[in-house]
């Protein structure tokens, strides 16, 4: 199981170009998800917290899709770390004031260092990336980052509802010309949202999409909670 990082990292190198292909297409599906993911934290952000400035990390850029739609506001620092040098390398393009780490995220202990700052962040990203981890990394992941935010800062998460729940499968990815492997957990609705209260996360909007695939996907918005209650909006 330990190698399924490196799994990844050689997956996400070799599919780089192609996303990025896909990325640069007018119209394509690509844009329009990145845009909307941009778009819907973005509003939520803005409505939560009252500053002059905002600081957005995202975890797991790829070609940045989504930073791609946050690069022309002039309100934020943008900042990104991607196991991908490949995709990294795309994301600069498409968000020239990004700052990026290459690096593993679970090796990450203090992101102050990292990016030499001592600022924290109002808006951690994870859009499709939680799955890419067996339930135990995911659960040292959301305990690291929680430590990231700013006190008021949000967390946005996304993954699909496949109807029961499976940790870890080393399975093929669809639907790229290169036929490559990857570690998936398979999430319900109701054990991702279980998933995510029990980290002290409160859920404060959520909206279930259907992609062009027919997956419905979680689309979640969370802060920090005192009561641990779970306030969720469909």
């Amino acid at each position: 199981m330990d190698d399924y990082i490196l799994l990844h990292q050689k997956t996400y190198d070799s599919l780089a170009d192609e996303y990025y292909e896909r990325l640069s297409r007018v119209d394509s599906n690509s844009r329009i998800v990145g845009r909307h993911l941009a778009d819907f934290s973005y509003k939520k952000l803005l409505e939560e917290m009252k500053k002059d400035k905002y600081r957005i990390l995202e975890l797991g850029c790829g070609p940045g899709a989504i930073l791609a739609s946050l690069n022309d506001k002039i309100n934020l620092e943008l900042y990104a770390i991607d196991l991908s040098v490949k995709m990294l390398s795309y994301a600069e393009i498409v968000c020239p004031k990004l700052k990026k780490i290459n690096k593993n995220v679970l090796d990450i202990t203090n992101i102050l260092y990292e990016f030499n700052t001592k600022e924290y962040f109002d808006l951690i990203i994870m859009a499709s990336f939680i799955h890419l981890f067996p339930i135990n990394d995911a659960k040292h992941l959301l305990t690291t980052i929680k430590e990231w935010l700013e006190p008021n800062g949000l967390i946005y998460i996304d993954t699909t509802d496949e109807g029961k729940f499976e940790d870890g499968k080393i399975i093929a990815k669809k639907g790229y010309i290169e036929e490559v492997k990857r570690l998936r957990t398979m999430w319900t609705k109701n054990k991702f949202n279980q998933f995510l209260c029990s980290f002290n996360l409160k859920i404060i909007e959520q909206q279930l999409h259907k992609d062009n695939n027919n997956r419905i996907w979680m689309r979640t918005i969370l802060k920090k909670s005192n009561t641990g209650i779970n306030n969720e909006k469909n």
